[in-house]
């Protein structure tokens, strides 16, 4: 980042049926810091629009409108109309303190650093602090890597980055509705140190309505799939170049990868028909060796399937070798589009060996119409040791 004493600021900030809007819209306009663009993306809202019509008339605001995309979405749409250097992101239910900006730009300038981000309060449905300083700090960069590989422990709104990072990492995936930010983190992390503000600069709220809470499993399945993504690459990350604190972190966590990310052999485009159970198809097989007594073998399935009527129950069946180990029932609500199902699952303690393993599926619904897998089919594992 230039270090510049007063570099425009484009804050995002995604809205979709919340009535919080207009104290978040207040927190960005009441910034100490005057160089700032408040970019509202309407994710497609059906209520609540009046709440930011008073706020359309404030040079600072820009105000857009698209159809429902998702979170990751109406960020894209507000970094692609940003005039500012710098990036920042403020949900709709949360809040800046008055000095964020302007606290998080000078720290931004005193360190060179591209992309930061700092520590937050929680607060309720009132307003109130429930928690204070929740954030994560993490003493070092090798640290704050290892930690991303088990989690996302980055409050998005408490970030700040160059736009010239989207440059070059490219922008926020639209096909993650949940775990979009995390994902993110874990790609710029792979370039850029991200710098930590130990002050409470944004007030995060926990209410029951939030997505994070409503769609909690989704999130969960969303972030295993982008720790599966990208764990191997943030391990080869730590030492940033020193390749003996890399291998000692991969000892010291034990974690062998066979196949990790390896498609199945149904990876390109194909149709084929769904039988009612208890008759199945296989859809995917692969093997795996492991090398320690008692690995946790970790597995993501992505299979895209097209329906003709809506409300078609699959059910997926997971074999280790002969022996039934999962099943996963998915609710399939299309009407002629593509669905892409996706699921999570971990074979627990297994001893060491080679092992097959097969993906299957099958309709529960005995009268239901056809359905059929007619996309790309990943089934992906990796094992792990603790």
């Amino acid at each position: 980042m230039k270090k510049e004493h007063n570099p425009k600021v484009s804050v995002i900030m995604p809205f979709y049926n919340c009535s919080y809007i207009k104290q978040a819209i207040e927190s960005v306009i009441n910034q100490t810091y005057p160089y700032i663009e408040l970019i509202i993306v309407n994710d497609g809202s059906t209520i609540y629009n009046d709440l930011i019509k008073p706020y359309l008339y404030f040079p600072q605001v820009k105000y857009i409108e698209k159809m429902n995309g998702g979170t990751a979405s109406a960020l894209n749409e507000g970094i692609r109309n940003a005039t500012g250097e710098i990036f920042a992101w403020l949900s709709s239910d949360d809040l800046f303190d008055s000095r964020k900006v302007e606290e998080q730009v000078t720290f931004m300038n005193q360190t060179n650093a591209a992309v930061s981000y700092t520590n937050y309060h929680l607060i309720n449905e009132y307003g109130q602090i429930i928690h204070k300083n929740a954030g994560i700090h993490y003493e070092n960069d090798d640290d704050f890597l290892k930690s991303l590989t088990s989690g996302c422990h980055i409050n998005g709104c408490t970030v700040m980055a160059n736009m010239k990072v989207f440059r070059e990492i490219d922008l926020f995936d639209e096909s993650l509705r949940y775990a979009n930010d995390y994902d993110m983190w874990v790609r710029i992390a792979q370039q850029y140190v991200f710098h930590y503000l130990d002050k409470p600069l944004v007030k995060y709220r926990y209410h029951q309505s939030m997505g994070s809470v409503i769609h909690h499993n989704e999130q969960m399945l969303e972030a295993e799939i982008v720790k599966m993504k990208y764990n191997k690459l943030l391990i080869q990350s730590i030492g940033r170049g020193k390749q003996n604190q890399s291998k000692a972190f991969q000892q010291d966590e034990q974690i062998a990868d066979f196949n990790g990310s390896v498609s199945s052999n149904l990876s390109k485009t194909i149709h084929l028909n769904i039988p009612v159970g208890p008759e199945n198809i296989t859809l995917a097989e692969l093997g795996i060796a492991v090398i320690h007594q008692g690995t946790n073998v970790q597995f993501i399935g992505i299979v895209e399937v097209l329906a003709q009527q809506g409300n078609v129950d699959i059910l997926f069946k997971i074999f280790r070798e002969t022996q039934l180990i999962a099943t996963i029932k998915r609710e399939v609500q299309c009407v002629r589009k593509i669905h892409q199902v996706t699921f999570y699952f971990v074979d627990p303690g297994v001893s060491i060996g080679y092992y097959g393993y097969r993906l299957s599926a099958e309709l529960m619904n005995k009268d239901s119409t056809q359905i059929a897998v007619c996309g790309p089919v990943t089934f992906s594992e990796v094992s792990l040791k603790f």
